[in-house]
């Protein structure tokens, strides 16, 4: 009974002290592509405000081209295989590709201009488009796809009342509005609404599941839109917390206090966020010299810190996405430059 008394003393004892804490898990990892030497006109350097790069089931890599309306795919070994799409206001054209989701052999572009989803074979054949018929939609930034249903983060025309609105809008395959679900963070200015409320996404069983990019928010929704839950990661997360007290000190915009009108003086709290298979949750945290991948299950329960290295050395995770068959994989850099893919 002492000895079990002891045991107990010494286990509170740690908590307190701060001993106790996530498992760290080291990963190292091999680039199976450099993407500086496919000379893509993006700029790999900015926050992944889009998703802007996926994978098929043949290890086949896409890219969207912004600035040249169109996407790219490449083989493992860098080689372009083919450009899908062109300028243009027709159908089968893309007009500011914003955004892809790779499904079933099919690639699902987001056409921001033209407010529509334009739907190709991974072989670059035109399948259809579907609108987004929403009234005063400004904007979409991310989309995800089930076997039935599209799922949209749609922000809204200043003239809108935008913090009324919700956060995810569902389409079936008509584009029609089925519902809309979830919370916005509800902000004091149009930039602070614009921005804050920018997410990733992923659908699993009809289970959406997503981060703010902008804010330390996890959340899960059912299909009906019930919150499973909606968590804050500075009350998890040390370094996560640190980072935003450091943030506040420097004076940084809260979603209650956006100091201009159309202006955001911020930082980006995930960069890339993913769901596997087994629903288990990938959020990648880049701050204050802190590179983690936190790994949370379909709770959003902290499992382990995962560091990502290549040669033993630490890794920026700048991207993460699942592919059609439940894998992970990330954009990583070691020096801000060189940027490369991984699977994980």
């Amino acid at each position: 009974m002492r000895l079990k008394l002891i045991l107990i003393y010494l286990l509170v004892l740690r908590i307190c002290a701060g001993e106790e804490s996530i498992p760290v898990r080291e990963i190292e990892v091999k680039p199976i592509l450099r993407v500086n030497e496919l000379k893509l006109k993006y700029n790999f350097k900015l926050p992944p405000l889009n998703p802007y790069f996926s994978v098929d089931s043949k290890g086949d890599f896409y890219f969207v081209e912004f600035p040249n309306h169109r996407i790219l795919k490449f083989n493992r070994k860098g080689n372009l295989i083919k450009a899908i799409g062109s300028i243009g206001q027709s159908d089968k054209d893309l007009y500011e590709p914003s955004g892809l989701f790779l499904k079933k052999n099919m690639i699902y572009v987001l056409d921001r201009r033209g407010l529509r989803i334009k739907i190709f074979s991974t072989n670059g054949n035109f399948i259809s488009s579907i609108p987004i018929g929403i009234k005063n939609a400004r904007f979409v930034d991310v989309l995800a796809v089930s076997d039935d249903f599209l799922f949209l983060s749609i922000k809204y025309n200043t003239k809108e009342a935008y913090n009324d609105k919700e956060l995810i809008t569902v389409l079936d395959r008509k584009g029609e509005v089925i519902r809309k679900i979830g919370e916005i963070i509800k902000c004091n200015t149009i930039s602070g609404y614009y921005t804050f409320n920018l997410i990733f996404m992923n659908v699993v069983d009809n289970i959406i599941f997503g981060s703010f990019k902008f804010y330390p928010v996890i959340f899960a929704y059912n299909f009906n839109g019930e919150k499973l839950f909606y968590k804050d990661l500075r009350a998890l997360v040390k370094e996560i917390q640190e980072f935003s007290e450091n943030n506040e000190k420097r004076g940084f915009d809260k979603p209650e206090a956006t100091k201009m009108e159309w202006g955001f003086y911020g930082s980006l709290y995930c960069w890339g966020f993913t769901v596997d298979k087994n629903k288990h949750l990938y959020y990648a945290f880049n701050g204050k010299g802190k590179k983690l991948v936190l790994h949370m299950n379909e709770r959003g329960e902290l499992l382990e810190n995962i560091i990502v290295k290549k040669d033993g050395k630490d890794v920026m995770v700048t991207y993460l996405l699942t592919d059609d068959h439940g894998d992970c994989w990330g954009i990583g850099t070691l020096d801000y430059n060189d940027f490369f893919i991984f699977k994980f």
